[in-house]
């Protein structure tokens, strides 16, 4: 057999798939030494890094198979233990006696596997055994409690993550305690200074992997973590985001948090994440990174009507300080329908604007100044030229979200805005679709000469595309 480093992408794939039907074969065989066998040999690979970018597909192609070995021990343990029901109670009681046996006798197996990570996960994956043994909710604890521990012997922070994930995988199955979990970020917070170690490492050697990537490898395991420690209960997220302020090189927690937190938690504490976005200086996870995910949340959940204009206000700065023009569009395309939702005021609402004159109309002019600093960013280089799709997203985004299409064509650097589209074929595009929301969402006439130039602006534009044709 060949080496699996040897192996391409699929035949990797196809080699799992095999072991998995030996596997599964060799129990309906009877085999079930061999059967064991197999898991082992599959989780002692979970300790290999070779190829790290296929670590998480590694990781969910090897727990597929142990899965598949702790449901056949289950089962057989679960059909023992049910016995036949036409039975008289003593010959039931010893069945499941027999049961409660032969459980003991697997988990006897597997605690004599000699590497702790092979004996751990195997231990994982039989882990709904536990029932046949005890039901007590704080035996299930304790269990969960000493494999925590076990974790601590595990050198890889890379391996250790995903353990600890496949660790709370399995221990959602069995309790609604969260305690494990819990202890489990405090353990990973200690070894969190060793990720950058290897960071740094790469850093040296990009060509292995860069650190933006390695960093990217932690995600799924962080944020399924995260999600299973919050899910029905926000009792340790405020806990998480204060320990997350104490870590140095804080970023790609912030990055799971901001994907795992409920909207509205983050969103309630807007300010705090903005600080914290703004202060962190993380190799491999980038301010704009950070700003994109956070702009995503407060788009479906606002913070406070009154933090707002500060909240946007601290963002931009450091949106505006970017300096590569990739990272900046980027950021402006996904902060547009914070901005033109959020900031906007619609006629119906003009005769509040007497009573709150000041704060509407700089909320009425957010659009605008948005516009302009894209039309000032987006000119330097000819930098637009490379970004008509984002461009286009941008005013598509910002024309679904603004509550009167008349007040966005009147401010004063939304024409300017269209002058970014030089190619005639992107530019007659977009004023089709400006012209096709304006008649699907405003009324028929308009009065408004502002408006009506704006239009006529634009209907000019696509005059000009049409060729004669000379028959």
């Amino acid at each position: 057999m060949r080496h699996m480093m040897d192996l391409t992408q699929q035949e990797y794939i196809q080699r799992f798939e095999q072991l998995k039907q030996e596997l599964i074969q060799s129990w309906h065989n009877d085999q079930r030494v061999k059967a064991l066998k197999i898991a082992i040999q599959c989780a002692k690979m979970l300790a290999d890094t070779t190829v790290l970018q296929f670590y998480p597909s590694q990781y969910v192609l090897i727990t597929d198979i142990l899965d598949v070995f702790g449901k056949l021990v289950y089962e057989r343990l679960r059909a023992k233990a049910s016995g036949d029901p036409a039975a008289s109670a003593a010959t039931l009681e010893r069945e499941r006696e027999a049961a409660r046996d032969t459980c003991q006798n697997w988990f006897y197996k597997i605690a004599s596997i000699r590497e702790l990570l092979p004996r751990f996960y195997l231990e994982l994956s039989i882990f709904k055994c536990y029932e046949f043994l005890s039901s007590s909710r704080e035996e299930y604890e304790r269990i969960l409690q000493r494999l925590t521990h076990q974790l601590r012997g595990i050198a890889d922070p890379l391996v250790s993550s995903y353990a600890r994930c496949y660790l709370v995988r399995m221990g959602v199955t069995l309790t609604s305690s969260k305690t494990y979990i819990r202890e489990n970020f405090a353990d990973l917070f200690l070894i969190y200074p060793q990720i950058f170690r290897f960071v740094a490492r790469f850093n040296l050697h990009p060509e292995i992997v860069t650190a933006s990537s390695y960093l990217q490898l932690y995600a799924p395991a962080f944020d399924y973590m995260l999600l299973c420690l919050v899910h029905k209960s926000e009792l340790h997220t405020q806990d998480i985001l204060n320990e997350c302020k104490q870590l140095k090189n804080n970023g790609a927690i912030l990055m799971s948090v901001l994907s795992s937190f409920n909207s509205e938690f983050i969103a309630t504490n807007a300010l705090e994440f903005i600080a914290l976005i703004n202060a962190s200086e993380t190799p491999g996870i980038s301010k704009s990174q950070l700003l994109r995910s956070l702009g995503s949340c407060v788009s479906s959940c606002p913070p406070l009507q009154e933090q707002r204009v500060t909240f946007l206000k601290a963002a931009f700065e450091t949106i505006n300080k970017l300096t590569d023009p990739n990272e900046y569009i980027n950021c402006v395309e996904t902060w547009a329908v914070f901005v033109s939702q959020y900031f906007t005021v619609s006629f119906k609402s003009i005769s509040k604007i007497l009573s709150m004159m000041l704060k509407s109309f700089y909320q009425i002019h957010e659009v605008n100044r948005l516009l302009g600093e894209l039309n000032t960013r987006m000119c330097l280089g000819k930098a637009y030229e490379k970004h008509y799709s984002q461009l286009q997203n941008i005013l598509t985004r910002i024309m679904q979200n603004y509550r009167s299409i008349e007040l966005l064509l009147i401010q004063p650097n939304f024409l300017p805005y269209l002058d970014l589209f030089q190619k005639e074929s992107v530019r007659v595009e977009v004023c089709k679709n400006i012209l096709s929301f304006y008649k699907q969402n405003s009324d028929e006439y308009t009065c408004d000469a502002v408006v009506t130039n704006a239009l006529m602006y634009l209907g000019k534009i696509l005059n000009d595309s049409v060729k004669c044709v000379l028959l």
